[in-house]
């Protein structure tokens, strides 16, 4: 019946979402925090940030408030005290697309590659391809294929024009 396969497609989406919001919090993480203990300067400079934070705790509040795009920074000056670090700024902006324009883009090819993984007569393969094809009406952020490309493409085109 539609409303099982719909249900069903409901559960595979929560773990989708979830595993995709778990492994960018943890890779991005990681990265930071690796780059904050074995390079010297940047770590410096989180350390006498005047608000005191660890590099851990400094680490894991950027990376939630990049990610979710609040905006928000332990810094009493923004980032501009981070100019002289690059790779810091790069890395927060990464947060910041793939928790924002990114992430519908990301979650629908997720699920395109489950899809095409899954067996061919399989249950995973309804439910994966319900959420393809219906997932609009599930979840605001599922766009159909063509809104996808369209948007990976606008994003892709404006961040290559301001490098220009």
């Amino acid at each position: 019946p539609q409303w099982l396969v719909e249900y069903k497609a409901l559960t595979f989406l929560l773990r989708i979402v979830l595993a995709y919001h778990l492994i960018v919090y943890l890779f991005y993480g990681g990265v930071l925090a690796l780059y904050l203990r074995y390079w010297p300067p940047a770590r410096r400079l989180v350390k006498t940030s005047p608000t005191g934070a660890t590099p851990l705790t400094w680490t894991l509040f950027h990376i939630i408030s990049a990610y979710n795009n609040v905006g928000f920074t332990l810094e009493t000056d923004a980032m501009t005290r981070y100019v002289s670090e690059p790779f810091i700024l790069f890395v927060l902006a990464m947060l910041i697309l793939h928790g924002n324009v990114f992430y519908p883009i990301c979650i629908r090819w997720i699920i395109v590659c489950l899809s095409a993984n899954s067996p061919r007569h399989s249950n995973r393969k309804v439910f994966l391809r319900y959420l393809l094809l219906h997932g609009r009406k599930l979840y605001s952020s599922l766009f159909s294929s063509q809104a996808t490309w369209l948007l990976c493409a606008t994003q892709l085109v404006l961040n290559f024009s301001q490098l220009a």
